[in-house]
């Protein structure tokens, strides 16, 4: 499912088969200096989970309805998105502001999905989709409003969009599952 995904979201970049060169990104995705320096494989017996891929069913129950979505570039809420990942999440702002105008170029339908309360964004989450998969990336949830489920609300409400389409996300934490019907575990070699 991850590799469908990479092929229709990153096919025009490809360089040789699962290698991108992705305009305004350090390093290729998945590029042969990704392979030699951290080459991502499935676990063997051996090894330490370095990353979990959680995938999920589609859904066809209703979603949350609080979740609010606006799909990129980000016009209605922008201000309020990036002060949101200052707090929640400083560290992967410069990404994030690689990330969203490449996104946004993008052919591919893509979304800023969030919970709020009291007119402030306190969960936010980002969705691509193609005609195979959902990626879910970038959860993050205030370290105010930690605890409370949120987190798993976005995952519902982003599943729940289109329910013809599996969904998937990355993890470095273990037990951050939130009810993946079947988790991956990878292996980073460095």
């Amino acid at each position: 499912m991850i590799e469908a995904y990479w092929r229709e979201m990153f096919g025009a970049w490809s360089v040789d088969g699962l290698n991108f060169d992705l305009p305004g990104f350090p390093e290729l995705l998945m590029s042969p200096r990704f392979g030699t320096l951290n080459q991502v494989r499935p676990v063997t017996s051996s090894d330490s989970v370095d990353r979990w891929l959680c995938c999920f069913s589609p859904l066809t129950g209703p979603g949350d309805p609080d979740l609010k979505s606006e799909e990129l570039p980000l016009t209605n809420r922008r201000d309020a998105f990036w002060s949101f990942h200052e707090e929640a999440n400083p560290e992967g702002i410069p990404f994030l502001r690689r990330l969203v105008p490449f996104l946004v170029s993008h052919n591919l339908p893509h979304r800023h999905l969030w919970l709020e309360e009291d007119g402030r964004i306190i969960a936010s989450l980002l969705s691509g989709e193609t005609s195979e998969a959902k990626f879910l990336f970038n959860c993050a949830v205030a370290p105010s409003e930690r605890g409370r489920g949120l987190a798993h609300k976005l995952l519902i409400g982003a599943r729940s969009g289109h329910p013809s389409r599996p969904s998937f996300y990355w993890t470095r934490h273990y037990g951050f599952f939130l009810g993946a019907d079947q988790v991956y575990g990878y292996f980073i070699l460095q």
